[in-house]
């Protein structure tokens, strides 16, 4: 995630530098370049993956600090933080956007704006998450139907991340198949594969209306997902169980993804108006 504001300071040049310098270091940065360009940096990527303070997130601010017209001080910060491992809330958003605003007031800074470039970045982050959260209905939906051909032709292992019902299902109608004759046999195998197309189809459908921005397709396909998850409970398979809770988070990541684009485009309209 990265975060850019551009703003002026009546603070000079020299100036500008070691309040900067103050306020980042006594909010625990340190210096990792002096040059043309301000480097500091804070947290690890250990705590990126695993914290769930912001602060022990790894994150590198970049400050350009440069004369400018009019007897003022032109700055550019960025904060590019190291997400990984994190689905950020508006919370923690509103953490990130209270270090900038602190930067900014340390040098006394005015008009500040977030940079076009950077919205343009969120954007795309946001809409590659949404995406990617979507899509995996689809891989649902296929790696079912793979696992379902794969026990009918004898196999021995399957894709965990497939559906839980249609392997009951498969399980199930290839032991009662054995009570009847070859004929009867194969109509209950075949009734199996129309059951498990239909199921996939369910979520592959559910996948197209998630990626359509339908928040209610997430909504619907993750409760599903979460209650076929509970099949595994019988075996148990708790391996299957925690690849549907891998699933699940990231689903849950794209339906937050899309919220927060519902948001933008509000706050856009807002503007616009």
């Amino acid at each position: 995630m990265k975060l850019g504001r551009t703003f002026i300071t009546r603070e000079s040049e020299q100036k500008a530098r070691e309040l900067i310098a103050s306020h980042l270091e006594q909010a625990g940065y340190k210096l990792s370049s002096s040059g043309p360009l301000l480097i500091y940096e804070r947290g690890s990527r250990y705590g990126s993956l695993f914290s769930s303070s912001p602060k022990r997130w790894k994150v590198k601010v970049t400050i350009q600090v440069k004369p400018g017209s009019d007897q003022v001080t032109d700055v550019e910060a960025s904060f590019d933080i190291d997400t990984r491992g994190q689905i950020v809330t508006k919370k923690e958003r509103g953490f990130w956007e209270s270090e900038m605003d602190g930067l900014v007031a340390a040098v006394n800074g005015f008009n500040a704006e977030v940079t076009t470039a950077v919205k343009v970045e969120e954007r795309l982050r946001l809409e590659r998450q949404f995406k990617e959260g979507a899509n995996w209905f689809f891989w649902i939906a296929g790696l079912s139907l793979v696992n379902s051909v794969i026990l009918k032709i004898g196999g021995g292992w399957n894709f965990l991340i497939g559906l839980g019902i249609t392997q009951l299902v498969d399980g199930f109608t290839s032991a009662a198949a054995t009570y009847f004759r070859p004929e009867a046999s194969t109509m209950i195998q075949v009734l199996a594969m129309i059951i498990d197309v239909g199921v996939a189809g369910v979520f592959a459908l559910l996948g197209f209306f998630a990626r359509k921005g339908h928040r209610w397709g997430f909504i619907v396909g993750m409760t599903l997902y979460a209650l076929d998850g509970l099949i595994f409970l019988i075996v148990p398979d708790f391996v299957s169980i925690g690849f549907h809770i891998f699933a699940l988070f990231w689903m849950f990541a794209g339906l937050r993804a899309n919220r927060r684009l519902s948001e933008l485009e509000e706050q856009n309209r807002s503007l616009a108006g």
